[in-house]
């Protein structure tokens, strides 16, 4: 809830850093999508954090999530230096958070290689979610534009 609170209400301007950021999917990052992708987004990891270690794979799932969304504001912060909303959180929290949990997850005895690759996937796959619907969403569009102007 920190990383959202930083996001959208302090210092908050998430989804005009985003467009500004990611023109080509500017139309498409409105407050309903914003709303879908962090409920969907916490929803997920509260059932990650019940799941825990009885299923290592999915409970590690959520960790890699947040440290790939950190490193997705961490980079964004880098390539347009200036500040991401949503960076700080994720430097604070998200990124050594995740690292803890996967560190306590192999001292427990619950981190094969397996586990890790596919959880580190999973992680990685989620992130993707969102960004591919932008992507599908600015390639639609943009064929629905070329066909009205033919």
């Amino acid at each position: 809830m920190v990383h959202v609170v930083e996001e959208y209400a302090w210092p908050g301007g998430f989804l005009e850093a985003m467009r500004s950021t990611a023109p080509r999917f500017a139309p498409f990052v409105t407050p309903m999508a914003a709303a879908v992708t962090n409920g969907t987004m916490i929803g997920g990891l509260v059932v990650c954090a019940f799941i825990g270690t009885s299923v290592p794979l999915l409970g590690l799932s959520g960790a890699a999530l947040v440290f790939v969304n950190g490193c997705v504001h961490l980079a964004a912060t880098v390539r347009t230096r200036r500040y991401t909303p949503g960076v700080g959180s994720s430097l604070l929290l998200y990124i050594p958070l995740s690292v803890v949990a996967y560190v306590l997850f192999a001292r427990a005895g619950y981190l094969s290689a397996g586990t890790l690759a596919a959880s580190a996937g999973l992680g990685l796959l989620y992130q993707v979610v969102p960004l591919a619907y932008f992507l599908l969403r600015s390639l639609a569009s943009h064929r629905t534009a070329k066909a009205a102007s033919n």
